[in-house]
């Protein structure tokens, strides 16, 4: 990491955390000490911003909130410290003209089409409580600006026997998000719903409202001026494409990590900590493979204690 980088976007899941775990002690550590380098951290997740805070936001100090921005639900919110008023919404997608009542009609529909059990869960250990380890059972996850499916017991669509002639021949190690997230965009289209179903990591589908990704709150809030002019609150401004570096682990879906690349001039720093097809890095972002020892969460631990040994010597 060059002294000249100044902002860090990264993504939470198998890149800071590992899914559905909190903050290891060392990651505390390794992000505070890029804090105290007078960095400013924001995270974009799928997640909401209470399983943020509680799996990682709240282990870092206080001092250091001022420093730190939140983008839960893929970017369908931002959330900021303000000194005595602690975390507040700074944007909501729900601002904008759109209708809360079709993100749960598009989540029926997949339950009831794809024969699902949906087990409203805040927790892992809360859905596999409830579980009977059954594949056709899935964590909803309600957040209001988004509707996230957790299929935990499986994604292979040999697991959930499905009857419908349309699947004949289809590979039995095919991902069955892809049969729902197809079928599920194809209703929402014939439905005139303003809502996009996209895959999510290992185990999820995201329901979102069109035009919400993890660029968006990018837009909203980062943006290059040399003279810094008409800067509002909460809005980050920098003179130079060097003093921002985007961190993630899921660029292999364009609805994923990618969207932070996407966002942002092209010459911008991506740091890829799992490994990227030739797809990816044809792209024509500046999107490197972590060439380290580990990958994901791990992989970005060993560069951080890297850069900050580095700096520390400095």
């Amino acid at each position: 990491m060059t002294n000249e980088v100044k902002v860090i976007l990264t993504d939470v899941d198998d890149t800071v955390a590992q899914a559905f775990c909190d903050i290891s002690k060392e990651m505390v550590i390794a992000l505070e000490q890029l804090l105290e380098r007078g960095m400013t951290l924001i995270f974009i997740s799928g997640q909401s911003f209470q399983n943020i805070y509680s799996r990682v936001i709240g282990y870092l100090s206080e001092q250091s909130c001022g420093q730190i921005m939140v983008c839960p639900c893929n970017g369908a919110e931002i959330y900021r410290y303000s000194g005595n008023k602690g975390w507040v919404k700074d944007y909501s997608i729900l601002d904008e003209n759109v209708r809360e009542e079709e993100l749960a009609a598009v989540a029926d529909f997949i339950l009831e089409r794809f024969n699902l059990r949906g087990i409203s869960a805040g927790t892992m250990e809360e859905f596999l409580k409830e579980s009977s380890k059954s594949p056709n059972e899935v964590m909803v996850g309600n957040r209001k600006v988004q509707i996230a499916l957790d299929f935990v017991n499986g994604i292979n669509i040999k697991q959930f026997h499905l009857p419908f002639d349309a699947y004949i021949g289809i590979s039995e190690e095919t991902d069955i998000r892809d049969i729902i997230v197809q079928e599920a965009n194809q209703y929402a289209e014939k439905c005139g719903y303003q809502i996009v179903a996209c895959i999510a990591g290992k185990y999820a589908i995201d329901l979102v409202f069109k035009g919400v990704n993890k660029g968006l709150p990018i837009r909203k809030k980062v943006r290059f001026d040399r003279n810094f002019s008409g800067r509002t609150e909460g809005e980050i401004v920098l003179q130079s494409s060097k003093e921002i570096e985007i961190w993630g682990d899921s660029f292999e879906n364009e609805s994923g990590d990618f969207e932070m690349s996407r966002a942002l001039p092209p010459d911008v720093r991506t740091i890829a900590f799992r490994k990227i097809s030739d797809q990816v890095k044809s792209t024509g972002c500046n999107i490197v493979e972590w060439d380290g020892q580990y990958s994901c969460n791990l992989g970005l631990l060993e560069y951080l204690e890297k850069s900050n040994k580095q700096a520390s010597k400095g």
